[in-house]
């Protein structure tokens, strides 16, 4: 065989190795685009699960609020209900006291 050929067997060589080169390439960039997307796949739903969680907060917070305005409102209550029945403990006391005498 002459020059020519080995020359146009070598290129063909170094063409298949240069495509097997490309092939792995595009493999490989298309594994990193699939990583990237499931990144950012991951991002959205942490980002999702972040404004639920700041949903259930804000939500806990209010109840907190409200319970601890109730718990006010009910001693409130309470202290006022004591004092109308010692108020009227004593006008009772008041009364037997008179109807002793």
């Amino acid at each position: 065989r002459n020059t020519f050929w080995t020359e146009c067997d070598d290129k063909n060589r170094v063409k298949e190795e240069l495509q097997e080169l490309n092939n792995a390439f595009l493999t490989e960039c298309a594994y990193t685009n699939s990583v990237e997307e499931d990144i950012v796949r991951q991002r959205v739903e942490i980002s999702e699960q972040q404004s639920v969680v700041q949903v259930f907060e804000l939500e806990l917070s209010e109840n907190w609020d409200q319970n601890q305005l109730r718990s006010v409102w009910g001693q409130q209550l309470l202290k006022e209900e004591l004092s109308a029945s010692t108020a009227e403990q004593q006008d009772l006391r008041r009364e037997l006291a008179l109807e002793c005498e």
